[in-house]
């Protein structure tokens, strides 16, 4: 997890800026953020490029064990909503064919990070918080009578994926996972299998 300037810490202490929580899908198509607790866009550079988080008020929601994300072996959870109830009235903040092109884009895999957006009081971003980095393991839909549209998605944290990956036997199919262009494990079921002859001739040998 980011170590955070300890000023931010201290002026959040304060009331004097505020935090939301906010994610960013990388997908071959593009780079897609959110932020909760807010409408409109707010651009910040993560990673040395800059990103363009949209506010999606209050639904944007992170299920995840504890507070260090980084160390938990649970699956993060994480949604994003088309509406949301403001007076009685249901507001869409965002399209539902906007978060329908991301399921059916390339996702599995691809990186993802779970953060926080540090916002002054002018609504200036501060700073990013990247709390996980993760991989996108499923993305899926559920339509809600006061959500609209529900955008679902099941990350695993890199580090976590790997010990879990190498923690079982190693064969060509968890091998795919680590390194796709790795083929040296697909022959091992065959080996496993194949008779030695010590000492004497394959009965299947052709010629001397």
């Amino acid at each position: 997890m980011q170590t955070l300037d300890p000023d931010i810490l201290a002026q959040y202490a304060a009331g004097r800026i505020d935090r939301r929580d906010a994610l960013i899908f990388y997908l071959d198509e593009g780079t897609f953020a959110f932020y909760a607790g807010g409408r409109g866009t707010l651009t910040f550079s993560v990673g040395g490029a800059p990103v363009d988080f949209v506010g999606s008020g209050s639904l944007i929601s992170v299920s995840m064990s504890g507070e260090d994300v980084q160390q938990t072996q649970d699956a993060i959870e994480v949604e994003v909503a088309s509406q949301y109830e403001v007076d009685g009235t249901l507001v869409e903040l965002i399209s539902t064919e906007a978060l329908t092109s991301i399921e059916a884009m390339s996702w599995y895999r691809r990186p993802a990070i779970v953060g926080r957006l540090w916002i002054d009081n002018d609504g200036a971003v501060i700073d990013f918080e990247q709390r996980a980095r993760c991989e996108i393991h499923e993305v899926l839909h559920v339509e809600d009578k006061d959500r609209g549209f529900v955008l679902r998605g099941v990350l695993q944290t890199i580090d976590v994926f790997r010990r879990i990956v190498d923690a079982k036997t190693r064969n060509s199919e968890f091998q795919a996972l680590i390194d796709p262009a790795d083929k040296g494990l697909d022959a091992v079921s065959q080996m496993a299998t194949d008779t030695v002859y010590w000492g004497r001739k394959d009965p299947g040998a052709v010629g001397d």
